[in-house]
């Protein structure tokens, strides 16, 4: 099997990842917990990377438009602010992105994000006289919390709520 290859170019038809080993490798210079990344080779980086964006733009609700509908991925975009309420460039993808797309590579290194919880489906667990009720609202998220904080500005996660259709 061969290695996938990155394509970074934005607003590019055949793009497939925010960010180049090259851009991860730099962010990863100046994390603290960048073990799990240079342990990884080349090819697990990679697909790590081509997950993260899929699954970004999979699960995630981004603030304004794309800019072609040729484009293959969510980005770039039009009509986005960053955290100072400046025009984000229509033309690149933000820094902020590329961040969070390493960082969530990383976390697909470690774990299976995408995975059903071991206790779906269940309210309440008793054995003789233990008993165990799941909290339902603290289900892994596939989008982990310290990615979608570095992305708040450019869009949020969506929600199983987000789905529901409510009458008046």
């Amino acid at each position: 099997m061969s290695v996938p290859t990155l394509n970074t170019l934005p607003g590019a038809t055949n793009s497939n990842s925010y960010c180049s080993l090259l851009e991860a490798e730099d962010y990863f210079d100046n994390h603290v917990y960048k073990d799990t990344w240079d342990v990884s080779d080349a090819e697990q980086q990679t697909r790590a990377l081509l997950l993260a964006t899929r699954l970004l733009d999979e699960h995630m609700l981004w603030n304004g438009d794309k800019v072609a509908t040729t484009q293959a991925l969510r980005f770039p975009r039009s009509g986005n602010l960053d955290r100072d309420g400046n025009d984000v460039s229509w033309t690149t993808i933000p820094k902020a992105l590329i961040n969070a797309t390493a960082e969530f590579a990383s976390n697909l290194l470690i774990s299976d994000r995408t995975l059903e919880d071991d206790t779906r489906g269940y309210s309440k667990m008793r054995a003789g006289d233990l008993e165990l009720t799941i909290n339902q609202s603290d289900r892994k998220q596939v989008i982990p919390e310290s990615v979608s904080s570095m992305l708040s500005f450019l869009g949020r996660p969506k929600s199983k709520q987000s789905n529901k259709l409510f009458r008046c």
